[in-house]
């Protein structure tokens, strides 16, 4: 059985740590109740938003929305990461290129999305590119940080040795600086892809008549939070899914070793 070391040092079984997340889910909802009766109509109850959550999953509208929206996530996502990967990596080994592009990634990391978001809709009007261009633009300056700390990072010390051992640069790449990149790589990637869809959702609420965030939008002026909360239930559902699924399955085949060096 895999097990699952927690902040304090100590390893939890998979059973427990499936039981941390069902209690923590469970205690929520418990919670949930008294707060939507002191601030009916505001929030909805637990049992309103489940009634308009299995409505919604009936609605054709839902995944017309869903894959309108993931295909601006993927798109963006895949671009920031392209963008963001290269750019890091290029400043992490050359100084010159650190030098000139610096200013500029800290300016990206200083300036807030929604600014971003207003200037794209400015610039591009209300199209698909301007979600796309404020996505790319929101993200990339995030991840070129995270790679470029971790390129930094890389210990000169094994570089020198593979000089010594006159390994062939591909070699080197494969057994040298990956390695030594990697976690920060996906780190970069999984942190892209859950900004992404924070802010494409809230471009298309701004400028978009398609995807979750246009039809939470319309909820919202319709006066309809239950349907707000299963709507953005059920995106957040799938995200949690692709996290799951894709992102964790990942990363354990690329860093299976640490779990082994454990035992």
């Amino acid at each position: 059985m895999v097990a699952l070391r927690d902040t304090s040092g100590d390893k939890l079984s998979r059973s427990k740590y499936l039981l941390a997340i069902v209690g923590s889910l469970v205690t929520a909802v418990v919670l949930w109740y008294p707060l939507s009766m002191q601030l009916e109509p505001f929030l909805p109850s637990p049992d309103e938003v489940a009634s308009a959550f299995a409505d919604s999953l009936q609605n054709p509208e839902l995944y017309s929305a869903m894959a309108a929206t993931l295909r601006r996530v993927l798109i963006g996502w895949v671009g920031s990461v392209l963008i963001g990967t290269a750019l890091g990596v290029w400043m992490g080994r050359s100084s010159v290129v650190d030098a000139l592009a610096l200013p500029w990634v800290m300016i990206g990391l200083a300036i807030p999305a929604p600014v971003i978001i207003i200037f794209a809709i400015l610039f591009f009007g209300l199209e698909e590119s301007s979600t796309l261009m404020a996505l790319i633009a929101s993200v990339t300056p995030f991840v070129v940080n995270i790679v470029y700390q971790g390129v930094k990072a890389i210990d000169p010390s094994l570089n020198e040795m593979s000089h010594v051992y006159h390994l062939s640069p591909i070699a080197r790449l494969r057994e040298v600086i990956l390695p030594q990149v990697a976690p920060s790589l996906m780190s970069g990637v999984r942190f892209g892809f859950a900004m992404s869809w924070k802010i494409v959702v809230i471009v298309e609420a701004l400028s978009s008549s398609s995807g979750i965030g246009a039809q939470l939008e319309l909820f919202f002026r319709l006066l309809r939070p239950q349907y707000v909360l299963a709507w953005t239930f059920s995106f957040t559902i799938v995200m949690v899914l692709l996290e799951v699924l894709v992102f964790q399955s990942v990363e354990r085949r690329l860093f299976r070793w640490r779990r082994v060096s454990e035992f």
